[in-house]
């Protein structure tokens, strides 16, 4: 090691000569490498995760009657070379467009519920891994190669009552890549619907939290002379507790009557504002409301919650840390807090 020192020392001008050359030999791999970074990227990072606090409405109600009917005639006169009122003095032509539209609407409708209940299960991501690739392959099992098969086997039922076996394989050939195709085009237009309300519902809760004050009983938030009522105090006859939903960022808030209700907040957010009096977080993930507590139960192993409405007789811990915070709080009941049984 002295020897290398040595030389070094005595030869800074080597230095000087060969490092320039070693810095440029490896700019071309940096940039290779920064450009093989960028493209895989998008398939490789963490999907950016944007939960909405309730499903998506796809009105299907008014969307699918004009679309069901426009695909379900299009069906029966495209590949034909004749003008459309050609066919609309013909008996034929509403023999067939029946059927079509129909099971166009039903085959839609089917598409819009699943991808709605996919929704609540599998929901898309801003990003390719891991989870889209698992909700792409059900959307295309589901929203596509069900209800294909479908329409494929209601067809070949209608030739077969008709005596029209002979056009089976015609339809097969002919007319169901068409069908593969216009799903297709409608599971692409639910997912781009999905994205932009996303987009538009997220805008809007933040655009509430930007504007909430951040001190509500600050000079100037009130009128002189009107007294605030503390959100704790406004839901402790409606909610009976909040718990975080799994894997997900929003919150739900349990009625007394047993009815979740989505929150569009963490839990520490809903403590923030229902701390006090009547709500207290005996665990991270549950904030309970005094009426719902039946009865209270320190023993050896820890402080034990027994529940009442809407989860009547469940047994709850409550955190060691928070014990003797609990054991204060609960010691001071407030008049009026239990709602009253039915």
């Amino acid at each position: 090691m002295a020897m290398y020192h040595c030389r070094a020392t005595a030869c800074p001008e080597i230095i000087g000569t060969f490092a320039p050359t070693a810095t440029q030999s490896l700019t071309p791999m940096k940039s290779i490498k920064k450009l093989f970074n960028t493209i895989t990227r998008p398939f490789t990072r963490k999907p950016l995760r944007k939960y909405v606090p309730y499903r998506i409405n796809y009105h299907e109600r008014y969307m699918l009657p004009p679309l069901a009917f426009f695909v379900g005639i299009f069906m029966v006169v495209y590949g034909h070379h004749k003008p459309f009122g050609y066919f609309l003095g013909m008996w034929e032509f509403y023999v067939a467009a029946a059927p079509s539209v129909g099971t166009a609407w039903v085959a839609l409708w089917c598409v819009t519920k699943i991808t709605g209940w996919l929704d609540t299960r599998y929901t898309w991501l801003h990003g390719w891994w891991p989870r889209p690739f698992r909700r792409l392959l059900l959307q295309l099992a589901l929203g596509l190669a069900l209800p294909a098969l479908a329409i494929l086997g209601i067809f070949v039922l209608y030739f077969t009552c008709w005596g029209r076996m002979d056009l089976i394989p015609r339809y097969v050939i002919e007319d169901f890549p068409f069908v593969l195709l216009m799903l297709a085009g409608f599971n692409g237009l639910l997912w781009c619907y999905f994205l932009l309300r996303v987009d538009e519902i997220l805008e809007k809760i933040l655009k509430w939290r930007r504007d909430r004050p951040d001190d509500p009983d600050a000079a100037g938030t009130l009128a002189p002379g009107v007294e605030r009522i503390p959100y704790g105090e406004k839901v402790k006859g409606l909610i009976a507790l909040y718990e975080p939903v799994s894997g997900e960022n929003f919150s739900l808030a349990i009625g007394f009557d047993g009815k979740p209700d989505r929150q569009p907040r963490t839990l520490l957010d809903i403590y923030a504002d229902v701390e006090g009096e009547h709500y207290f977080m005996v665990r991270r993930n549950l904030i309970l409301n005094r009426a719902a507590i039946a009865k209270v139960e320190a023993t050896a192993r820890g402080l034990f919650v027994t529940l009442d409405k809407p989860r009547r007789g469940e047994v709850v811990r409550v955190a060691d840390g928070k014990r003797e915070a609990f054991l204060a709080w609960y010691a001071h009941p407030s008049p009026g807090t239990h709602p009253r049984d039915e």
